[in-house]
């Protein structure tokens, strides 16, 4: 919902393909921002979680292997 909301508005504006970084941390922050209040939620501490999340998304853009 969030990320439509911003392509709209993106879309509308006309600066689209000015603005796809932007749209890319605005997007990872919506992300963090919810594996916070699930960790919250769960009981776990959040900085863990999000360092295992973190790594998790490193790994797969980074893959060891190259």
């Amino acid at each position: 919902m969030i990320g439509r909301i911003i392509d709209l508005a993106l879309t509308v504006s006309g600066i689209g393909p000015a603005l796809d970084a932007v749209q890319l941390v605005a997007r990872l922050a919506f992300v963090a921002a919810v594996i916070v209040v699930a960790a919250l939620v769960m009981g776990v501490d959040p900085a863990a979680v999000l360092e295992a999340a973190r790594a998790a998304l490193q790994d797969w853009l980074l893959p060891s292997g190259l």
